[in-house]
């Protein structure tokens, strides 16, 4: 699974994809996860929690979080997963 991660603002129901990556995605079947901005917090619990329920890889979780393999096993092992 690839995956990118951008800055949007949903208007009207509908999530603008940056120019810089529409054309390399045009057609495809893709998969949205919508993640608030304005808190740390609750941008982490849910990326864990959606790598547990095995719908996001562990490199898509460590990329959503902006952490590197170490720390992502540390976050992992704090909480026993």
């Amino acid at each position: 699974m690839q995956a990118i991660e951008f800055k949007t603002i949903l208007k009207n129901g509908i999530v603008t994809i940056p120019a810089e990556y529409s054309s390399e995605w045009e057609g495809k079947q893709i998969r949205v996860i919508i993640l608030e901005d304005s808190n740390t917090d609750t941008l982490r619990e849910t990326t864990i929690s959606l790598f547990e329920q095995n719908k996001i890889s562990l490199g898509t979780a460590r990329e959503i979080l902006g952490i590197n393999q170490i720390q992502m096993q540390r976050l992992l092992s704090e909480r026993d997963i």
